[in-house]
């Protein structure tokens, strides 16, 4: 869910983008302008940190949980990374580009029990969202008029890549957590002849 609103406040920052860059180019040129659409810009970025922060809690506490629950259920099975980088790898520059991506593989594969195809296109999705967003934030505090005309591109690319990310992960979200269940299931069943 809270990855749907990250991808809903990135839409709207898109939509309004368009708008953004007009207004930016008309205050240059001296024109009278409305701060209003600045302000729901704006607004709508600061809606998108709220909502990114929260899913970011969630996750880490969601596969915190999971990567225990991973643990007990195949304790020979082997992770990549040690449990602190379920939630240290999301933070630190430069490993933030796979660690994240290796603990959430190796948390499916334990669940599931093997290698399952489909990581891929759910990381790589978030991360062209991340460094489209970065890049968009720079682009508009550029100050820099050639450079406001990309704003409405990349919040495109934004958009695009955080909607796909975020379908993505609610996919595997519901994947791991179905394994999560037949795992509980299973052991729980009494065995023939009890």
């Amino acid at each position: 869910m809270l990855a749907a609103l990250v991808a809903a406040t990135q839409v709207a920052a898109f939509a309004l983008s368009f708008s953004v860059v007009t207004t930016l180019e008309d205050a240059v040129a001296g024109l009278p302008v409305s701060l209003a659409v600045l302000s729901s810009y704006d607004g709508t970025t600061y809606a998108m940190f709220a909502a990114e922060l929260a899913a970011g809690i969630v996750t880490i506490v969601w596969l915190w949980r999971s990567r225990t629950f991973a643990e007990h259920a195949a304790p020979g099975w082997h992770h990549a990374r040690p449990r602190t980088w379920v939630w240290l790898g999301w933070m630190l520059p430069v490993v933030a580009f796979w660690f994240p991506y290796q603990v959430v593989r190796d948390v499916r594969a334990a669940t599931l029990r093997g290698n399952r195809p489909g990581l891929a296109p759910w990381w790589a999705a978030w991360i062209v969202a991340a460094i489209a967003s970065q890049l968009s934030g720079r682009a508009l505090s550029s100050g820099e008029p050639d450079l406001w005309s990309a704003l409405p591109v990349l919040d495109g690319i934004g958009a695009t890549a955080f909607v796909a990310a975020a379908v993505l992960w609610a996919r595997i979200v519901r994947e791991v957590a179905a394994g999560q269940r037949a795992a509980v299931a299973a052991a729980t069943q009494p065995s023939p002849g009890s």
